[in-house]
């Protein structure tokens, strides 16, 4: 096994890929990974007075998800719209197991590629260019799926079942994103549109709705953390140091460009209905 692209079979070519998600990817991630770090999702920190670097606290955050896949050598894990790869590469670090990370960006899957050459665990990645929702493998392939800030580019309601079908039984589903307090309403609509814009994302749901929908498709919620109040301080910090950095990115990007990416997350971080949480569930029943 090896981290090149690997190709769909041809029985099951892969649906196309999401253009605006391309698009939000390349144009943020260079950006968000030279003031952020190589971990290009939140931190995770203790409380208001834990000063961890910012890099820490995204690895910290990655480790507190990849620990609840409970697979170890020998078990198949797929890392759905796994980006860069940082948390396929840790996960196959970190646990033995063979991971397969799909995604529909050809140069975030070179990036990813890159990442487990490094690591040391190219022997253990495999990368698929295609759409979570068009996966290529057959039924029960995998022991545990990752989605980690992933599932917002997606309607729950098509996911659940790709997921429900790739799991085993007894397979673990883990889920690390940001979800509502309250449900989506016009008001809110407007308030996160332009993050949703320059994020590429297509929904954002309440936990009551995630736990429907799992239930729906034969998977038991087996757990549910709430980290909002640990990883809250992630935007701020980010954009801190976009101002802090507000010269180059002008450079880069123009001061127009600069100034719709800084406020836009600096608004996210200041939406109340806002929340963040780790989800585990169980495949208990056939999809």
């Amino acid at each position: 096994m090896s981290t090149r692209n690997a190709p769909a079979p041809a029985t099951a070519p892969p649906t196309p890929p999401g253009p605006d998600v391309v698009a939000a990817y390349d144009h943020l991630a260079p950006l968000v990974a030279r003031y952020w770090g190589p971990d290009l999702h939140y931190g995770y920190w203790s409380g208001p007075e834990d000063d961890t670097p910012i890099a820490a606290a995204t690895a910290r955050l990655t480790a507190l998800v990849v620990e609840r896949l409970g697979v170890g050598p020998g078990g198949r894990v797929l890392d759905l719209g796994c980006g860069h790869g940082a948390a396929a590469v840790a996960t196959a670090v970190r646990t033995g197991a063979e991971v397969v990370g799909v995604d529909v960006n050809p140069r975030a899957l070179a990036d990813a590629r890159r990442a487990a050459d490094l690591a040391g665990v190219a022997d253990q990645v495999t990368l698929v260019e295609c759409d979570a929702l068009g996966t290529p493998f057959p039924d029960g392939s995998f022991d545990a799926v990752l989605a980690f800030e992933s599932t917002p580019h997606f309607a729950l309601s098509e996911l659940f079942p790709e997921i429900a079908r790739l799991l085993r039984l007894n397979g673990r589903l883990v889920i690390e994103t940001p979800f509502l307090r309250t449900p989506m309403n016009d008001g809110l609509r407007r308030r996160v549109a332009e993050f949703f814009t320059i994020l590429g994302m297509t929904a954002l749901e309440t936990a009551d709705t995630h736990f429907r929908l799992l239930r729906d498709v034969g998977l038991d919620l087996a757990e549910f953390v709430d980290i909002t109040d640990h990883v809250a301080g992630s935007f701020t910090r980010l954009v801190a140091r976009l101002r802090e950095h507000r010269p180059d990115l002008e450079r880069e990007y123009g001061a127009a460009e600069a100034e719709r990416v800084t406020r836009t997350f600096a608004d996210w971080a200041k939406v109340p209905e806002l929340a963040h949480m780790i989800l585990v569930a169980r495949r208990v029943d056939a999809a």
